[in-house]
């Protein structure tokens, strides 16, 4: 079962995926420099270049501001179209459409979360 531990983060087999720290650095399974997430939800990547963003309403955008999903207040994502593409629960477990076990973000992490589902779906 994957899971996280200081902002570690594992994929669905227990293989750890890299690391998400507390002042929004992430990290690869190398140690390797991915990008941030500011507190504002503003998400760059390892050159500093500008990802998108996750507003205060759970709406992602991309880094032209072209509107990607939601992540509703009860964990739910949606994808643009409003299609169900999976939930994240309180404790960062990331879960696909169809209920299957996809892996863990740290707790709070939306973002990282949708990224994950978009990627294995």
């Amino acid at each position: 079962m994957g899971g996280n531990k200081g902002g570690q983060t594992y994929g669905q087999s227990g293989d750890y995926l890299g690391e998400i720290h507390s002042d929004g650095q992430i990290y690869g399974k190398s140690g390797q420099y991915q990008g941030k997430e500011t507190s504002s939800g503003q998400l760059y990547g390892s050159s500093g270049d500008y990802q998108g963003k996750i507003d205060p309403s759970g709406e992602i955008y991309g880094a032209s501001g072209d509107y990607q999903g939601t992540v509703h207040a009860d964990g739910g994502m949606y994808g643009k179209n409003g299609e169900y593409l999976g939930k994240i629960n309180d404790d960062g477990a990331v879960y696909d459409a169809s209920g299957g076990y996809i892996g863990k973000v740290p707790e709070g992490n939306g973002a990282a979360a949708f990224k994950l589902v978009v990627r294995t779906s």
